[in-house]
């Protein structure tokens, strides 16, 4: 018997509901490389989710204030990140890119679970 390998909780089913497709089509960064190699992961895996689950493409690029915002705050805790819904977007900000990462899947997961990003405020300090 052939096992089938799959994406286990990454894996990103199509969402029925697209309340949030247009808080989620531009993503900008400050204060964080785009070049880590965690935070590329990140807008890797933030693309990938997006475009599986809400059928659109991101698009990374200057800071805005509309979309997702990714913002380092090097006064919180290492690892933290704290996520607020916008009417016009989302943000995260984040200690580091560990924190960033974080913060992504946590937005990602909202996502998944058709819940509006416009209502979200969470703060986590592991």
């Amino acid at each position: 018997m052939e096992t089938k390998w799959t994406q286990l909780w990454l894996e990103y089913k199509k969402s029925k509901d697209k309340k949030n497709t247009g808080l989620v089509k531009t993503v900008s960064i400050k204060g964080f490389d785009e070049g880590n190699r965690v935070l590329a992961s990140g807008l890797h895996e933030l693309r990938t989710g997006i475009s599986a689950m809400l059928g659109i493409s991101v698009s990374i690029g200057a800071e805005a204030e509309t979309g997702v915002q990714i913002i380092k705050v090097q006064s919180m805790q290492p690892e933290s990140y704290r996520i607020t819904g916008k009417e016009q977007g989302v943000l995260i900000e984040a200690s580091d890119e560990k924190g960033a990462l974080y913060g992504i899947f946590h937005m990602l997961r909202v996502i998944a679970m058709e819940k509006p990003l416009q209502e979200i405020s969470v703060t986590c300090e592991p």
